[in-house]
C-alpha cells in the first residue's frame, strides 16, 4: 500500500488521511475504535480525520443500531478527487500567469526593471518578447521611414505583424512618414499617420507593463522598460495625438504665484 499512500500525498492528503482511507478500504465498515487499533492512531486524531475526509467526499458513515459505521467512498470516488483537484490547480496557475506582473512589482519594490537590446538582434529579441508576452492591445509610434531603412526591418515587422493577427492582438498605430503612407493589415488595427519632416530615427511601443523605445541609426538599440505606470502615460498621450476633438493650447503667460 505505500504506492497508493504517496499518490493520495500527491493529491493533497496527509498522510494519515491517506493511511485512514486505504485502511477503511480495505476493511468496510468499521467504528473509531476500529478504524483506531487497525490504523494505530488515537480515536481523538481519527475523528478529525473523518472530518476532513467527509469534507473531501471521500469518507461516509452508515448508523447500525447503536453503532456509527465509517467507510470509504469506493476508488472512482477517488479518481474524482483527483481530476477536481487538478482543475483546481490550472485554475490557480492561470491566476497566477494573470497576476505575475504585479507580483514582479511587488518583487522589486515598485522600481522599474531596464533592460537593453543592442545590435541588428534587438529588434527580433523585442518581436519575440511581444509574441511571448501576449498582449491584448498594442501602442505604438513610429518613424516609419527610419525604419524602412533597417535593413531586417521589413522582416521582422511583416514576420510580426502576421504572428498578432493571428493572435488576433488589438492595435493603435500611429505612422510619421515623408513618403508612401502606411498600410492597415488587418481590422484588429487602427493606423493613423501624418506627414514627418526629417526623421526622428526612433520608435515607441507599449504592451502589457512593458515600454519599448527603439533607436533607429547605424547601431540598433532597443531599452525595454517594465512600469505600468510609463506604459500610462504614452497611451494617453498617443490617444491625445489622434484624437481629433482634443485642442492642445499653449500657456503663454508666466505665473505670478
Amino acid at each position: 500500500m505505500f504506492h497508493w499512500n504517496q499518490l493520495l500525498t500527491n493529491l493533497g492528503l496527509s498522510e494519515n488521511e491517506s493511511l485512514l482511507y486505504l485502511t477503511s478500504l480495505e476493511n468496510g465498515q468499521k467504528t473509531v475504535q476500529e478504524l483506531s487499533t487497525l490504523t494505530k492512531l488515537s480515536r481523538v486524531t481519527i475523528y478529525a480525520l473523518i472530518d476532513s475526509l467527509k469534507n473531501q467526499g471521500l469518507i461516509t458513515s452508515v448508523e447500525k443500531g447503536k453503532k456509527t459505521l465509517f467507510a470509504a467512498e469506493p476508488p472512482q470516488r477517488l479518481l474524482n478527487f483527483g481530476e477536481q483537484r487538478l482543475q483546481d490547480l490550472k485554475a490557480t496557475v492561470s491566476e497566477m500567469k494573470a497576476g505575475l506582473d504585479e507580483l514582479d512589482l511587488k518583487a522589486r519594490g515598485e522600481k522599474p526593471v531596464v533592460k537593453l537590446f543592442e545590435g541588428d538582434e534587438s529588434l527580433k529579441a523585442l518581436a519575440e518578447d511581444i509574441v511571448h508576452s501576449k498582449p491584448k492591445e498594442i501602442y505604438e509610434f513610429e518613424d516609419l521611414e527610419a525604419f524602412r531603412k533597417i535593413p531586417i526591418g521589413d522582416v521582422v515587422l511583416n514576420d510580426l505583424y502576421g504572428k498578432l493577427i493571428k493572435m488576433k492582438i488589438n492595435r493603435k498605430l500611429v505612422y510619421g512618414t515623408s513618403t508612401r503612407p502606411p498600410k492597415k493589415f488587418s481590422n484588429y488595427e487602427q493606423v493613423y499617420s501624418f506627414k514627418l519632416d526629417g526623421e526622428l530615427k526612433g520608435s515607441i511601443l507599449a504592451y502589457n507593463n512593458k515600454l519599448a523605445l527603439s533607436v533607429y541609426k547605424d547601431k540598433q538599440m532597443v531599452v525595454l522598460i517594465e512600469s505600468p505606470e510609463l506604459v500610462q502615460t504614452f497611451k494617453k498621450l498617443l490617444d491625445l495625438l489622434i484624437d481629433k476633438k482634443t485642442n492642445i493650447k499653449e500657456i503663454k503667460e508666466v505665473s505670478k504665484e
